[in-house]
């Protein structure tokens, strides 16, 4: 999907593994982090080589930005996978909502046959800043919220309890994802991150990042798209008003309409 005049991110779990750090990477008009969370976080994984099973995915070109973010479960596999197949398929951003499930639908395994456990949430969206609309596909429970210079935060997709692994191709059927549309107007933050921000005391959403620190952090960074991000995963690791953070891994993938 990366195209000759786009820019694109890539940040897999697999490659950032030491507790309590993130890595941050951008475009010249988006950003994405992910972080393992703390050690807390990587003793809920169990005893595995790969504890950081979440990924992220950046995709700008032209007037068009790409936003998904995945979270695995059993192992990264499936969150690496499906983001690199969409990734490298091949193609412009889809422009209509057919198009980006035809996109998810084509991460499905046909010729390798992997084997393996790992399922995946997959929040995929695309913003069009020609229409000043947008739309996105969901499995799992990460979220897409969308911030005005107010502060005021608005959740744009359901959180279900899909998911998706591309051994299992019955799992990506049309009841299994949640589909949305959205507007949006100029200067809005746009942002998607993994339970490991909302769920950052591991379970517990009342006592995790709620919506007013989202705004809260944005309008503290001043439209710093950069300092948002870090703002945000730094919460995350220390968690809010004295509860614990960083119980879990975190990507968020964040870009201004």
């Amino acid at each position: 999907m990366k195209a000759k005049d786009s820019e694109s991110v890539l940040l897999l779990g697999r490659d950032n593994v030491e507790s309590d750090a993130w890595r941050l990477q951008g475009t010249s008009r988006s950003v994405c982090a992910i972080s393992p969370g703390n050690e807390q976080a990587q003793a809920f994984k169990g005893p595995r080589d790969i504890l950081n099973e979440d990924a992220a995915l950046l995709i700008d070109a032209g007037p068009a930005t790409l936003l998904a973010v995945a979270d695995a479960h059993f192992g990264p596999e499936s969150s690496h996978e499906v983001l690199q197949r969409i990734l490298e398929n091949g193609g412009p951003i889809p422009s209509t909502p057919r198009g980006l499930r035809d996109a998810v639908l084509a991460t499905r395994d046909t010729a390798r046959k992997l084997r393996h456990g790992s399922e995946t949430t997959l929040l995929i969206a695309v913003l069009d800043r020609e229409s000043d609309e947008g739309f996105g596909l969901s499995f799992g429970d990460s979220s897409l919220v969308i911030c005005t210079s107010d502060g005021a935060v608005r959740r744009l997709n359901p959180k279900t309890r899909r998911y998706i692994s591309p051994c299992q191709r019955s799992s990506y059927g049309r009841r299994y994802a949640a589909e949305f549309r959205f507007p949006v107007e100029p200067g809005c933050l746009l942002l998607a991150f993994t339970d490991g921000v909302d769920e950052c005391h591991y379970g517990r959403p009342a006592t995790s990042i709620q919506e007013g620190h989202i705004g809260a952090q944005w309008q503290a960074s001043k439209g710093d798209l950069t300092a948002m991000t870090e703002g945000l995963v730094q919460l995350a690791l220390r968690g809010i008003e004295g509860f614990p953070g960083g119980e879990d891994n975190i990507a968020v993938v964040a870009t201004i309409a």
